[in-house]
């Protein structure tokens, strides 16, 4: 867990290098500030459950 400040700073740099930022719903999440601050960018691609991060992480790396 980090400052918000260092979540939002590494969302933005993951999507700036052409990356694909999967975040977590924060609903269900043990951490929902995380989520939130992560959302709260505009930088993310997906916000899935956490049991449906794995297959979508799956599905993009075999795309690749």
């Amino acid at each position: 867990m980090g400052a918000d400040g260092d979540v939002s700073r590494g969302v933005r740099a993951a999507q700036a290098a052409g990356g694909t930022v999967i975040v977590q719903d924060p609903a269900p999440a043990e951490f929902r500030s995380m989520s939130q601050s992560s959302i709260g960018t505009g930088a993310v691609d997906f916000v899935p459950p956490l049991d449906s991060i794995a297959p979508a992480i799956d599905r993009i790396v075999r795309r690749r």
